[in-house]
């Protein structure tokens, strides 16, 4: 409650700064709908570009996969975080249906610490890490088929671009930043 109290706070008094960065047009266009803040104010500046570590080099897959006990035949999809805006219920769903097309594949889900069993009669094939460091994320997106990131809102988006700069597609929502960040290089859907 006292976050929610403190951003309801803060987010009326923008108007009262000299300037204001928001870190996409989205977030520009979102601030000028819900505050009364002058758009003469606010800059875009994009400010999570991925370090040189994001990169296409080449790993070995399955010493990572061994390091994280993640099986290294199966297609893998990865996702992360577990805030109900990340939508991973959709994700799951897509695992479910992948696996009843007889399609070896699992889920490599970064940020996950709940039983994995109360999410899906599939939990075998999900793996669930631990919330990573950046310098330990690119290994993880490497040994990774697909960045499935069907996000319900994001400010900016930073997995998207990682997972490009490491090589992998994506797939993710076509809302809030992403049409305007990746504009045509990941595939887009409803989430």
């Amino acid at each position: 409650k006292k976050k929610c109290y403190l951003f309801r706070f803060s987010i009326k008094k923008l108007k009262f700064f000299d300037r204001i960065i928001a870190i996409s047009n989205n977030t520009k266009k979102d601030i000028l709908n819900y505050t009364d803040c002058k758009e003469s104010k606010i800059s875009v500046i994009y400010t999570h570009l991925p370090n040189s570590n994001f990169n296409s080099s080449t790993i070995n897959k399955e010493q990572i996969c061994k390091k994280y006990k993640i099986p290294i035949k199966p297609k893998k999809i990865l996702i992360s975080g577990t805030n109900f805006y990340k939508n991973n219920i959709t994700s799951v769903r897509v695992l479910e249906n992948l696996i009843k097309k007889n399609i070896d594949v699992i889920i490599v889900w970064v940020g996950h610490k709940e039983d994995l069993s109360k999410i899906s009669s599939y939990s075998n094939n999900i793996i669930g890490l631990p919330v990573l460091s950046k310098d330990k994320m690119p290994p993880i997106y490497k040994i990774c088929d697909l960045l499935l990131f069907p996000s319900l809102y994001e400010g900016f988006g930073a997995p998207p671009l990682e997972a490009m700069r490491c090589g992998i597609p994506v797939v993710c929502s076509n809302t809030s930043t992403f049409p305007e960040i990746l504009k045509d290089a990941a595939l887009m859907c409803n989430p």
